[in-house]
């Protein structure tokens, strides 16, 4: 950036690079800052200084000369750099600047082709028909070469050669050109002066074509006013061939360029279509037209990664790797701590069998991340540290495949060094790989006793581990955990490790073990109602349950980001929901919103509710005890239902299942069911004498019916 003293004798701010450059206040410095951020708003004022400079100065050159290998393949920089190093005063000999043509016009455009037709006018050795008939061959695909198309023409009439006149003009009039009606009138004017027997048979033969390159035409014109959103000239036609120097912009950087990303992606999906039906009749020309819109796409969109693995798939699907990984190689120069790329890219060198070149792929993110990682506050640090640790993860899944195990191992013995930086979840997934590869139940719990000395304040981690060893049958480790650890956390996140504890217990737990942990959650989180009507009081605590569902629900709300997060495999940490006797506990991988599932826990509240009916035909007073301790399962389950049936058509279904069943279930215990779903519907549930309760069938909901007497 100009210094603060230019700035206090500088009326604006393309005054002050002026004077910068001018006075040449560490230009070099300029440029190299520049270099190593090229998403800075300064190079567009730079570069427009240099482009209206009046000489082709050593600064001036440099200028683009450094904007090029930031920003290469850029048609507007490319010009104005040709253009500078054609001035009269130019340090560039002809020589020189004839091979920054041919170098240039590997990723060519229409204003570079004009330029270049220019240069070569100048040349002894300047054919224009052999020089117009070379730019064509790149860029006579263009909707705006028509200007390049009308010049060649020109030459060949002028010359006399009918027969190639003829032949360009068939070929002309099936390409979309903005001035595609004036072609086809050339054409008819040709035919019928020279050619009067056939005419009518040829346009006739060519009028499909022409038909399906103006529709083409005006699909593209519209594609081109939204990509291209510049100023409509007189013609009515976008100057999207303009040479104004123009950068992009991150896709971050707004919503609109956000959405420009999109746009592009549409419109590469539709040239890939094939709209001009060019793959059967001319595969050359089909190919020409796809590369140039990607070249299009990675120049205005240089900071989208998306589009430049759409690039990458592209080039590998006509059949040409080496350039594809060219493409991905640039992507990645403009989007260098891009995962999507870089993963890609060590994705086809392991493919390759060049595991040095996709080693170094790894290594390079993880130095990108590592620094950023250093330089960043700690507030802001969240995200690249999952970033950071999803490196970590592809690069010891890379070396377990490619190298073995203890090469992996010594991969993570570096993230060990980097944990105080990484999640703890590169710890959960190596302990994953190392089961996975046949390493023993020791190897794994060092993995994650290495984890604890970072992670031993995180619930998430602890959680982790303390599943992993309920799933691998170590009691004793798993006791010992839970006991060290449950007392270090607060209420809210203790409730998690409750949680999964008190399922393990209910499960494989002995009475004595059950009993002990029910009278200790009961002191932390309140007394636990206890039902007296079956043998066991630990299977039949839905109160309690309902309890350490609360808190368990809250500890989530608070701890978002951690102990709620999703894993790696896509399924919440903990489930708060019991079935009907509390003994069969929702598995904790299993997701909350999982319909079957959902439908599955219904089904077995519905059985259990049941069961006690039953039981509860002993007598009416064990029956309106037991209605009342399903008072909380009850509330909670309808509560569910309702919250989540307006946007779900299978739950509406089984709401409307759900009330008739409690409606049943009461109805046959003879007890209200004002006490069995909550004081607060109670409105929706009284019956009179003369009125019958049904469920209506739209909204799910209980409906008085006043009996009608014949």
């Amino acid at each position: 950036m100009p210094s603060p003293q230019v700035f206090l004798f500088a009326s604006t701010y393309q005054d002050a690079i002026k004077e910068e450059v001018d006075n040449d206040i560490e230009i070099d410095g300029v440029l190299q800052r520049l270099k190593n951020n090229p998403r800075d708003d300064m190079w567009g004022h730079i570069l427009t200084w240099a482009e209206q400079a009046d000489t082709a100065t050593s600064k001036s050159l440099r200028i683009f000369e450094s904007a090029l290998e930031c920003f290469p393949n850029t048609p507007a920089i490319q010009v104005a750099h040709l253009k500078k190093t054609q001035a009269h005063d130019s340090p560039y000999t002809k020589e020189e600047v004839e091979r920054l043509f041919r170098n240039y016009l590997n990723f060519p455009s229409v204003a570079l082709c004009n330029l270049y037709v220019s240069f070569m006018r100048g040349q002894s050795a300047y054919s224009a028909q052999s020089t117009y008939r070379f730019v064509l061959d790149l860029v006579g695909q263009e909707a705006e070469s028509n200007g390049l198309w009308a010049q060649y023409l020109d030459s060949l009439e002028a010359a006399g050669e009918n027969q190639i006149f003829r032949e360009t003009l068939h070929e002309v009039v099936k390409i979309p050109l903005t001035d595609l009606p004036h072609f086809w009138s050339r054409l008819q004017l040709f035919e019928h002066r020279y050619h009067t027997m056939t005419a009518k048979d040829t346009l006739v033969q060519l009028e499909a074509a022409h038909a399906q390159a103006l529709m083409v035409r005006l699909q593209l014109q519209h594609y081109m006013q939204v990509l291209y959103p510049r100023p409509v000239h007189d013609n009515q036609h976008i100057d999207y061939s303009s040479d104004t120097v123009w950068l992009p912009a991150p896709p971050l950087a707004s919503v609109s360029n956000g959405q420009l990303v999109r746009k592009w992606e549409a419109y590469l999906k539709w040239e890939e279509s094939d709209p001009l039906r060019l793959r059967e009749s001319n595969m050359m020309a089909y190919k020409t037209r796809l590369r140039s819109a990607y070249l299009k796409a990675n120049v205005r969109v240089r900071f989208s990664p998306e589009l430049w693995l759409m690039t990458y798939k592209w080039w590998q699907k006509v059949g040409d790797d080496n350039e594809a990984l060219l493409r991905l190689r640039e992507g990645i120069q403009g989007n260098n701590a891009s995962l999507l790329l870089h993963f890609a890219l060590a994705d086809t060198l392991e493919g390759k069998s060049d595991f040095d070149q996709a080693r170094q792929a790894y290594e390079e993110l993880l130095t990108i991340f590592r620094t950023a990682l250093s330089d960043c506050p700690v507030v802001g640090r969240a995200d690249i540290s999952k970033d950071f640790g999803l490196v970590y993860i592809m690069y010891i899944r890379f070396t377990f495949r490619t190298e073995g195990r203890t090469a992996a191992q010594a991969v993570f013995s570096r993230a060990i060094n980097d944990s105080t930086l990484l999640p703890w979840l590169v710890f959960e997934e190596v302990a994953k790989m190392e089961r996975d590869h046949g390493g023993s139940i020791n190897d794994t719990r060092h993995i994650f006793e290495a984890g604890m000395k970072q992670f031993s304040r995180d619930i998430g981690y602890v959680v982790c581990y303390l599943e992993w060893l309920i799933t691998v049958n170590e009691k004793t480790c798993a006791q010992v955990l839970f006991e060290s650890t449950v007392d270090e956390f607060p209420i809210h996140d203790a409730a998690q490790l409750w949680d999964h504890w008190s399922r393990y217990l209910y499960r494989c737990g002995d009475l004595d073990s059950i009993q002990e942990a029910e009278r200790r959650m009961s002191k932390v989180y309140g007394t636990v109602d206890m039902c007296q009507s079956l043998p066991l009081r630990s299977f039949t605590s839905i109160t309690f349950s309902r309890d350490v569902t609360k808190y368990a629900q809250s500890a989530s709300k608070h701890t978002a980001g951690t102990t709620s997060r999703t894993r790696l495999g896509g399924y919440p940490r903990t489930n708060p929901l019991f079935d009907a006797d509390n003994r069969l506990p929702v598995p904790p991988h299993r997701a909350t919103d999982n319909r079957e599932y959902q439908k599955a826990t219904l089904d077995q509240t519905i059985q259990g509710l049941e069961s006690k009916v039953r039981t509860a035909e002993l007598g009416m007073e064990s029956a309106n005890q037991e209605v009342k301790s399903l008072q909380g399962l009850l509330s909670a389950l309808q509560a569910m239902y309702e919250a989540q049936c307006s946007q779900n058509r299978w739950l509406r279904e089984d709401q409307i299942r759900f009330r008739r069943e409690v409606l049943g279930i009461c109805q046959k215990v003879g007890h209200p069911i004002i006490e069995a779903v909550g004081p607060d519907r109670k409105r929706d549930y009284e019956v009179s004498g003369d009125e019958t309760m049904e469920i209506d069938e739209e909204s799910g909901r209980p409906t008085k019916r006043t009996k009608i007497s014949a």
